[in-house]
């Protein structure tokens, strides 16, 4: 591996390793780490999905998908009266996930025939 590809390894490691740490040390990096998840996140792979236009568009509807998935929750977590903060982020990585799983057929694959019908 060349030098320059080990650093650019490196400096990601060291990235993940602090959006990772930093949130359980320091109290207000937890708060904006939090917001951006629950602004990002949930509606992320569901605007990369449904999303057609420029990065702005889908970076707009991911933000709009994320605030609904969150006050759906939220209201949920409310009327049942099981407030957790741990438990509402986990619901909405769930989201988030099941928006980044592909779910169907992939055009670019091909079709598989069945011989006999």
């Amino acid at each position: 591996m060349s030098t320059t590809r080990t650093l650019v390894a490196l400096a990601g490691a060291a990235v993940a390793t602090a959006l990772v740490v930093l949130p359980i040390i320091a109290e207000p990096a937890r708060l904006i780490y939090v917001l951006a998840f629950c602004l990002l996140v949930p509606g992320g792979g569901w605007a990369l999905r449904w999303g057609s236009g420029d990065a702005g568009d889908r970076l707009a509807l991911a933000v709009l998908i994320s605030l609904s998935a969150t006050i759906i929750v939220a209201t949920a977590m409310v009327a049942t009266e099981t407030w957790s903060v741990a438990g509402g982020v986990g619901v909405l990585a769930v989201i988030g996930a099941l928006g980044f799983i592909p779910i169907g057929r992939d055009p670019r694959l091909p079709r598989l025939r069945v011989s006999g019908r």
